[in-house]
């Protein structure tokens, strides 16, 4: 990593070629967030894995009307039922406790569903329904 040279100032640096925060591909990726962020639809980010789309989908939901509710998070590499009973809850068992829905949960916030590509079977799918 280069160091700046001293005499350069902060916003000279910031605005520089080849700085990933100034790139115009950047910029529309924020402009796309902050208006997903003001609707009321659901929102899908895909990319490569270690891109940041768990950190966006924080930003989106910080930038949101729903910036107050909780932000809940499900990694669905996990296996399929312990990903239902995150989702789904679990009823109370003798020595067993409850285990409130992740859907429940983030009510009136973001549910952040992680690593879905190609995970979801059909039986799965039928309970999102």
């Amino acid at each position: 990593m280069r160091r700046a040279r001293p005499g350069l100032s902060r916003a000279c640096r910031e605005s520089a070629p080849g700085n990933p925060l100034t790139s115009r591909p950047y910029r529309r990726v924020l402009d796309q967030s902050r208006r997903a962020a003001a609707s009321v639809v659901p929102v899908v980010i895909s990319g490569e894995p270690g891109t940041g789309k768990s950190l966006l989908a924080r930003f989106i939901h910080a930038q949101s009307p729903r910036a107050l509710g909780p932000f809940v998070a499900v990694d669905c590499r996990q296996p399929t039922s312990i990903v239902e009973e995150s989702l789904f809850g679990r009823a109370s068992a003798p020595g067993v406790p409850p285990r409130p829905s992740a859907l429940l949960r983030a009510d009136g916030g973001t549910l952040l569903l992680q690593h879905v590509e190609g995970r979801m079977g059909a039986d799965f799918d039928d309970h999102l329904r």
